[in-house]
């Protein structure tokens, strides 16, 4: 009896799929990390305690001020960014509300306080209408679904489903024929296998790729290079996210799209 060879056409599918199977599991080591740096978790969550403390006393300065020590000492989780962006909040201080909230969603995205909160914080945004384009257009349909998910869930999804779809193939392989159901499901799962990947990849190059910022002063004048002698050429407002495409000393170059870019005091925004 011959020997049974995988047809090429599978051969190729199964090889590609591989390669990006591997991307996936080079996300996940990439986006992998600590919850906390510097100090023990006790002494860590006892400052962010004594944040809650505060806040709950409506000594809302005396809670920045605890909680920014929890972040600076190595504290990271979506619980005290969104404490955090509450007290900013309660300041009136928008900008600095917003980038604790975006901090907090990238960690916990299913979160509907946290998204609440922060829809609520940039509806004070005077420059709503600048504020850069989220996603490719291909992906802007499947919004919902895409921000649901975080880069280490996308990279999840894209690996358990090309595993499913090695295992179909296999299946596939080694039995008589090959069902027609069983193909149409390996050619699901490996759609389903790419979106999760591609999402993954836009997680991450959105999340480490880029540097974004939020605008943190009550207004910004940008300017057309590194400096106050430049020309002003025009004028942003507190809460809206900007790229940040270069730094020179104390100063960030800006972009918002098509001719709206220019440089700004780094004092003037706080990086995500």
């Amino acid at each position: 009896m011959a020997e049974r060879m995988i047809h090429p056409a599978v051969a190729r599918v199964i090889r590609d799929l591989i390669c990006v199977g591997t991307l996936g599991l080079a996300l996940v080591g990439l986006g992998a990390g600590s919850s906390w740096g510097q100090g023990s978790l006790p002494e860590l969550q006892a400052q962010a305690a004594e944040g809650n403390r505060a806040y709950e006393s409506g000594d809302f300065d005396a809670a920045v001020t605890a909680y920014e020590a929890a972040v600076a000492a190595g504290l990271d989780d979506a619980a005290l960014h969104y404490n955090l962006g509450n007290a900013y909040y309660k300041r009136g201080e928008v900008g600095h509300a917003i980038a604790s909230f975006r901090r907090a969603l990238k960690r916990s995205p299913r979160d509907r306080s946290i998204r609440t909160n922060l829809e609520q914080a940039r509806s004070h945004v005077r420059d709503a209408d600048l504020v850069p384009l989220e996603l490719p257009v291909f992906l802007r349909p499947l919004q919902w679904v895409y921000s649901r998910l975080s880069l280490d869930e996308w990279t999840a999804v894209g690996l358990l489903m090309f595993v499913l779809t090695l295992g179909l193939l296999t299946a596939g392989h080694w039995t008589t024929a090959a069902s027609r159901l069983r193909r149409r499901a390996a050619m699901v799962t490996a759609v389903l296998a790419v979106l999760g990947f591609l999402s993954a990849g836009i997680h991450y190059t959105r999340e480490q790729g880029q540097t974004r910022a939020i605008v943190v002063a009550e207004e910004v004048e940008v300017r057309s290079g590194p400096g106050v002698s430049y020309n002003l050429t025009f004028k942003i407002h507190e809460g809206l996210e900007v790229l940040v495409s270069d730094r020179r000393e104390d100063w960030a170059q800006i972009d918002l799209g098509g001719e709206l870019v220019g440089w700004v005091s780094w004092s003037e925004i706080e990086v995500l």
